[in-house]
Order: C-alpha cells, then structure tokens, then sequence
C-alpha cells in the first residue's frame, strides 16, 4: 500500500498546498479535492477499492468479526451547485507535510498561491488506518506538477471573458510579478468520455479464509464503493 502512484490531471477544489488548513487541527494538514470524470477516475477508484479490501481483510482476521465498521471512501460524487452529481468524481488527498510543488517542466515552484481552477497532477499513496469511525484508507499527498496555474492575481477563476469596456493598454495595470506560462505537461492525458458508472474492476482478494469470508469483504467493499 506504500507504492507512488499518480493522478490524472483534474481540476482543483479547496486546495490547502501552499500553507496548511489549521480550521480543524494544529499544526494543520496541506490537502487538496481533485476532480476527475469518471472515466479518468476508473483505475484510481479500482487501485483504492483493491487496497481497502486488504486492509479490511487484514482486520478481520485481528478483530475475529466480518460485521467490522468502515469510514467513508476518500472519493466521492462532485455535487454542483444545484445540489446534483455533475458526473465527476472528487477525490480527496491530504499530507501533514508540505508537498513539492513543481510546474509542467518539473521546475520548482516557490511562493505559491493555488486557487480553485487550477489544473494539477498529484503524487500519492494508499494508507490504511483505524479510527473511532471505522476501518478506511487514505491518500497521503506527496507533490503536484502544476499543469494550469490559477491565483488570486489572475482572478482566482471567478470571472470569465464577457462582452463590456476594455481598457487601452496605456492605463493597465502591470503586474509586479511575472504570470507562470502554461505548458502542455510533459506525460499526455488522454480523455475518456464520461460514463454513468465509473468501469471499476471488482477488487481482486486473496484470502486463506472460507469462501464465505471473501463474499464478506468483496459486499463491504462493494457497499463502502457504492455511489449515492
């Protein structure tokens, strides 16, 4: 569960990466919710689905019970603004430490201030814990290659382009700071079209239980993945 994996570029929601979130906690945790169709979220889902079912196997074994407790997945429906799933799965990723950050050369960003509607991919891993609130696994952050670059000079992604006055070059402000250059990441990301249901594989378990035993975790797992 240790292994580096990566995300799909997606686009960025609440992100915490240039200084902690001390709202809930001291010193606070970096996080970030990253959006991805269901399509690109397929094999993520499936990589987290399979380690969840090791761990729950794990702990059946060392509570002696099938009926054991389970958190929320660390992924869920991205919900707009009228309250409906827009088809877009939001995964949630968090680290104690700062990550690295690094644009789409794999430079070194320094004094960063990402918004929301900013484009990123995330390194991670899968890890497992026990909580009062059941059996789960998170996703620990460890850098992100910054593809698309919002900040509050740029408006943080509140307004777009609309028909009104302009205004001449001479009286435009001049930023103090130069604006980071958008550049095609050096891994392409293909798109899939988005489907209904994300084409999850059903977790793989072995197991040197009874076949009861595997139905057990593969219907917990099967349940703790479901989409509402």
């Amino acid at each position: 569960m240790n292994n580096i994996l990566m995300t799909p570029v997606g686009v960025v929601n609440f992100p915490h990466l240039s200084k902690p979130d001390t709202k809930f906690s001291q010193p606070g945790d970096y996080k970030v919710n990253l959006i991805l169709t269901q399509g690109e979220a397929a094999e993520m889902i499936e990589h987290i689905n399979a380690a969840f079912a090791e761990h729950v196997e794990s702990q059946i074994k060392i509570q002696k019970k099938t009926d054991i407790q389970v958190a929320n997945p660390p992924y869920t429906d991205e919900i707009g603004d009228d309250g409906k799933p827009t088809g877009n799965v939001m995964f949630r990723l968090k680290s104690k430490f700062a990550p690295s950050i690094v644009d789409s050369n794999a430079v070194p960003m320094e004094n960063t201030d990402i918004w929301a509607g900013s484009e990123l991919r995330a390194a991670y891993n899968i890890g497992p814990y026990v909580a009062p609130n059941g059996v789960g696994v998170s996703l620990w952050i460890s850098a992100v290659q910054v593809v698309k670059y919002v900040t509050a000079s740029s408006g943080g992604g509140t307004f777009g382009k609309i028909e009104g006055y302009k205004q001449d070059q001479s009286e435009a402000f001049q930023e103090a700071t130069p604006k980071v250059e958008e550049v095609k990441p050096e891994l392409s990301v293909v798109k899939e079209p988005a489907v209904k249901e994300p084409a999850v594989k059903e977790p793989v378990v072995k197991s040197s239980g009874s076949s009861d035993n595997s139905k057990n975790i593969s219907d917990i797992v099967n349940k703790w993945g479901a989409k509402n």
